[in-house]
């Protein structure tokens, strides 16, 4: 019996756009690089009035486990192309989130509060990017020590399991440090956002106020929902740009029914919608004070950028704790952590790969900037002090705390 996407209109706007031929040979048999090649052919907006009528995919315990494999597997594949488009991703959206505020400002010369928040939101916005970036080293040096250190030491058998204890009870103090900057990371790209859409807006028109669904998050109510229990494989299914989809469709490919394979062709779709909407220019304005400006579209500009920088800050203590609570109940390895068990048995060093993700969020925020760092520490008082916690030395910092 046909799936409710394989019986739908979606099918035939596909295989019509696609072709038949080039339709039979994905769903027979193909990469999710190939699959998001063919996300360029497919128009969104063709697409997008199938999907409300759909229901989300759910996949049952033997196919989430396929899932999740797919998903390791493919972050250990050749992602090179999506990860050079994620970078490009970053800077766009930097650049016209950038341009955006000044443009607020200019919008309301004379007219107060609105310019001088954007004014110290333009500045602002600047010094979190910068740190978060300085932050953002800190999290690969975790993810390097993850699977170069920690990994190695937790499977080695010869090793007593007081000494495994003791490094993995430190890893989880630097976790529980990086856990909560990402959170105030999140919360500082929230809030980038709730200002400048009040200023534009008001208080009242901005809480209701949204720059318009986007393609990204329309197709999540397509997808099927995975616990993916680590932090590397749900981090990299986030990943904004193509390389999320990349990673995601490797999932949905290794499950392998023809709901999933439309479902990847859907959520190819979207990504490459979501890059057009960046290369989208309004030139329309509203007039006020001493230069026009496009409000829906300056919105949407600062709404994509924050959502995107958002997600490079879900960070979660999830592996450590796993590994130190099966240290802790007998280390045995019949019952290893989900990434202990992706390591031994899939050779997966999925922690390197997203530190190599990662480095693309490092090389667009130019953390050389020491005196930049030092200003946002001066302005955020919280900042300041998870700052000095961060560069002192995590486990050493946190037990003088805890004494105090």
């Amino acid at each position: 019996m046909a799936s409710e996407i394989e019986s739908s209109t979606l099918v035939s706007s596909i295989r019509e756009q696609l072709g038949a031929d080039k339709y039979d040979a994905l769903i027979a048999n193909s990469s999710p690089s190939e699959y998001l090649e063919a996300g360029k052919t497919l128009t969104w907006d063709s697409i997008r009035p199938v999907l409300d009528k759909l229901s989300k995919i759910i996949l049952n315990t033997e196919q989430q486990k396929l899932y999740t494999k797919g998903v390791a597997t493919t972050m250990c594949s050749d992602t090179t192309p999506s990860t050079q488009d994620t970078g490009r991703t970053l800077r766009a959206l930097w650049d016209q989130a950038g341009w955006a505020i000044v443009e607020g400002v200019e919008h309301f010369v004379g007219v107060e509060p609105q310019h001088q928040q954007l004014y110290d939101l333009s500045h602002r916005n600047g010094l979190i990017v910068l740190d978060s970036g300085w932050t953002a080293t800190q999290l690969i040096k975790y993810c390097r020590a993850f699977d170069n250190r920690i990994v190695p030491l937790c499977l080695d058998e010869s090793i007593p399991v007081e000494e495994k204890l003791k490094a993995v009870e430190q890893m989880e103090v630097e976790a529980i440090l990086l856990a909560g900057y990402s959170q105030i990371k999140n919360a500082q790209f929230t809030n980038v956002n709730t200002v400048y859409q009040t200023a534009l807006l008001g208080e009242a028109k901005s809480a209701a106020s949204s720059a318009g669904i986007s393609p990204e998050t329309l197709v999540q109510q397509l997808l099927p929902e995975v616990e993916l229990h680590s932090f590397p494989l749900t981090q990299a299914t986030n990943m904004p740009g193509l390389l999320g989809a990349h990673v995601q469709i490797g999932g949905l490919l290794a499950v392998g029914t023809v709901e999933c394979k439309l479902a990847s062709l859907v959520l190819s779709a979207a990504a490459h919608a979501m890059g057009s909407r960046r290369e989208v220019k309004a030139t329309q304005g509203q007039t006020q004070g001493k230069k026009p400006i496009d409000i829906p579209a300056r919105i949407r500009d600062v709404e994509d950028y924050t959502t995107t920088f958002r997600k490079y800050w879900r960070f979660t203590t999830d592996d450590a704790r796993a590994i130190l609570s099966w240290l802790k109940t007998g280390a045995a390895l019949v019952d290893l952590p989900p990434y202990l068990w992706l390591a031994l048995n899939e050779g997966s060093k999925l922690y390197l790969q997203m530190a190599d993700y990662l480095d693309k969020y490092v090389d667009l925020t130019a953390t050389e900037h020491p005196e930049s760092l030092r200003q946002a520490e001066d302005e955020d008082p919280v900042n300041a002090e998870i700052s000095k916690l961060l560069r002192s030395g995590f486990a050493d910092s946190l037990k003088k705390y805890s004494r105090a």
